[in-house]
């Protein structure tokens, strides 16, 4: 739509001037012939562009701009100011009061339009990064109703869930009931309803074959430093007493309980990275500014999911944190859950369930 732009100016020979070379390029005029004039136009339109005279009867350019400048509705309107007066000092008068610019008469044909252009390039650029603060904020916004109602919703199940591990009973019908009745609902929500696509959530197979490749190279060594590290715990007499395979599923894998703990866990990961990098490090990752934007996003959205568990002891939640800043740099390397929950699968399931540590953390 061709820019519209107001010419506040009383002679007819400088208003046919203008006229003549603006419609030529395709804008459109309105035209008032003072300033209450001019006034009572702005009151019916909102031009993109005001050409003011400086020198006019009854109200002068300089009266004109305050007024238009001491209104919410119109101070965003750039103002040139259109003067035969080369004074200094009238210029800078006409800085100070909001112009962003002045044409002195006789008027350039080429000068005008450069200025005009120029002008009518930068507003639309200020009004566009207005637009998209305000769609950021309206984002920012979005995403932290949904964060806190999740992260709330997460930490209920995670608190039964953590009742169940320690006392397997008819409890773990329930525990799964509400893993998939509230968090998988809660996520679906988020999704539909958000102004972004699956692929931003990590919801997505792009990239799952150097991605799940990537996560394998690094897992494996991990499960055996853990295992190096379990050894050497077991070195001190305080933990003397036990294996270096304690887990669970190591000292009874066919025992039904523990089976259903396993499953409830490799159930529970998927949820979890959704959470906590799909969520909250994407989103972050989206709305920080600043160097290391992808370290601070890994870095705050662990915390805040670490935080959760610290219903089950405090060095539980920071074992959670550790191996958080290792899948949430993988996340950031493909932005794609699969190898994230693949390797959090292994490493966790190795750790809690094999090899052993729950005598050690809890």
């Amino acid at each position: 739509m061709p820019s519209r732009i107001l010419i506040i100016e009383d002679a007819p020979a400088n208003i046919q001037t203008l006229s003549t070379i603006l419609k030529e390029r395709g804008y459109n005029i309105n035209i008032a012939t003072n300033g209450r004039q001019g006034l009572e136009v702005l009151e019916r339109i909102r031009p993109d562009l005001i050409l003011l005279d400086i020198m006019m009867p009854e109200m002068d350019g300089f009266e004109t701009c305050r007024r238009i400048k001491a209104s919410t509705a119109w101070r965003e309107i750039p103002i040139v100011f259109l003067t035969a007066k080369t004074d200094t000092a009238d210029i800078v008068r006409g800085f100070e009061l909001g112009a962003v610019d002045y044409v002195a008469k006789p008027f350039n044909a080429h000068e005008l339009l450069a200025r005009v252009n120029t002008h009518l390039t930068l507003d639309y650029l200020h009004r566009e990064n207005e637009r998209l603060q305000s769609r950021i904020r309206e984002l920012m916004g979005h995403f932290l109703t949904n964060v806190f109602v999740i992260l709330c919703a997460y930490a209920l199940v995670a608190g039964s869930i953590a009742g169940v591990v320690r006392n397997i009973n008819t409890n773990i019908l329930i525990s799964a009931s509400l893993l998939v009745g509230i968090l998988v609902p809660a996520m679906l929500i988020v999704i539909k309803r958000g102004p972004h696509s699956w692929d931003f959530f990590g919801l997505t197979t792009t990239n799952w074959r150097p991605a799940l490749g990537e996560a394998m190279a690094w897992t494996l060594p991990i499960l055996v430093l853990v295992l190096a590290v379990k050894r050497l715990i077991i070195l001190n007499p305080a933990y003397s007493h036990l294996s270096l395979f304690s887990g669970r599923m190591a000292q009874n894998p066919t025992h039904g309980p523990y089976l259903l703990q396993l499953c409830i866990y490799v159930a529970l990961v998927p949820v979890q990275e959704f959470l906590a990098r799909g969520i909250l490090q994407g989103s972050l990752q989206e709305f920080l500014t600043g160097p290391h934007v992808v370290w601070k996003a890994i870095l705050i959205s662990n915390l805040l999911f670490s935080t959760l568990h610290v219903h089950v002891s405090p060095s539980f939640a920071l074992g959670t944190f550790v191996p958080g800043i290792f899948w949430g740099w993988l996340y950031s390397r493909h932005r794609t859950l699969i190898g994230v929950i693949v390797s959090h699968i292994l490493i966790g399931a190795w750790i809690f369930y094999f090899v052993g540590v729950h005598d050690i953390l809890l």
